[in-house]
Parts: C-alpha cells; structure tokens; sequence
C-alpha cells in the first residue's frame, strides 16, 4: 500500500491542482454568479484616471478615488450562471472596459484579470487595466473582489478527473487480479 501512494502522490497532486479553479482563471474570463445575493468589496485603485464600476449595464458605483478600501455593495440577487458583465467606466477618458473576452473592449484587448477562489473560496477577484491599447498591462488601475460567483470549471477539468478516477480503479483492480 505504502508504494501505491508512493507511486501516485505526485500525479494525484497535480491532477487536484489543475482542477481546482483558481486555476482555471485569468485574463478574460468571464464572472458567473453561484446564485443569491453578490456583495462587491473595493480593494484598491493605482490609476491616475478617475473611473467607476457597473455591472450588466446599471449604476456605476465606487468611484475609485472617494471609495475607501474595504467598502462594499450589494449588486443585487442573481440566478446561479448569470454572467456578470462588470464593467470599467473610466470617465477622464470616456472609455469602458470588460470583463470577458477581448472582442467586448473598445481596443479588441483583455483589460481584465479574474481569479477565482482568491484568499478564500467563494471569493473571486477582479483587477482592470485602465488605458486604451492594454497600458502597462499591471492590471492595479481597479482592483476589488466579490462573493457568491462560482468559476465554471471548463469541461477539460471534467475529464481530466475522470480520466484519473479510471486510471486510479483499474490500477487496483489489476493489482487485486495478480495477487494470489
């Protein structure tokens, strides 16, 4: 038994660690909500631009120069797999940026950066990059984080699961089948 686990630690790690979904997130991911209510706590803002957030077309809220870190706000209840469209409303520039794929963003570029489970599971960060043509790409312009959104595992992590599990029972089947 001793060497089974010896055997398959290093892979059952690795396999764990690609699924999990902080793993999964990044640059142009989408925000899914997990159902009920979402909270949004401003974290911090390097921009030099004056900019508020909205989300899915609403308010704008949290100007980031008046908004003190740790402030939060309730966005409203939505159904489990809503996409939340948060968008960057940069005023000095007139510019909005999204979260999600490029092709949403006035210059055909990510200006966000998404990571899901970030301190504690359940709680996914969002920072923006605030300057037309991607800046410097550092992704501090607007930083803040937000709970009850769950990541969608890609359907390749899915898989990837599966594939072990069956590796893993036919591994000790065999072994139980040559023993005598």
């Amino acid at each position: 038994m001793l060497g089974f686990a010896r055997r398959f630690a290093a892979p059952l790690a690795l396999a764990g660690l690609l699924a999990s979904p902080a793993a999964l997130a990044g640059l142009g991911d989408d925000a899914i909500a997990g159902g009920g209510e979402i909270l949004v706590t401003f974290e911090s803002s390097e921009a030099n631009y004056n900019s508020l957030i909205l989300v899915n077309s609403g308010v704008p809220f949290f100007p980031n120069h008046s908004t003190a870190p740790g402030d939060t706000f309730s966005i409203g209840t939505f159904d489990a797999g809503t996409i939340l469209d948060f968008a960057l409303m940069v005023t000095s520039t007139g510019q909005t940026y999204h979260t999600g794929p490029a092709a949403g963003n006035p210059d055909s570029l990510i200006h966000a950066d998404v990571t899901y489970n970030f301190g504690t599971p359940g709680t996914t960060r969002v920072s923006f990059e605030d300057v037309f043509g991607g800046g410097d790409q550092d992704y501090n312009d607007y930083i803040f984080t937000f709970r009850s959104v769950t990541a969608v595992p890609e359907p390749a992590t899915n898989v990837l699961m599966l594939a072990g599990l069956v590796a893993v029972g036919w591994l000790s089947r065999r072994r139980k089948n040559t023993r005598f």
